[in-house]
């Protein structure tokens, strides 16, 4: 069996079916390299790295980060507006 990256995810994940999480634990039990990303993955996912933020924070994040791009635009439209009829 290759080494299944995905496999390994969807494990972590527990997301396999009985019979293709016994045939995976009988390859990571003979494969060193599936043993020791699956340790990574499980150090990874202990650590709360990947986790999103709540609901409400991308929320607020994303009302932060639109209110902001429209300043800067309007700010940038009002320096640039003096310069429209100039030529080059």
């Amino acid at each position: 069996m290759p080494c299944p990256l995905d496999d390994l995810l969807r494990y972590e994940a527990n997301e396999l079916s009985d019979d293709e999480r016994q045939k995976l634990e009988a390859h990571i039990a003979e494969c060193k390299y599936c043993r020791e990303t699956l340790n990574t993955l499980r150090t990874v996912s202990d650590s709360g790295y990947g986790e999103l933020p709540p609901p409400s924070l991308r929320r607020r994040r994303l009302r932060t980060t639109t209110t902001f791009t429209k300043r800067l635009i309007k700010r940038i439209i009002r320096i640039w507006r003096p310069l429209d009829g100039v030529d080059s």
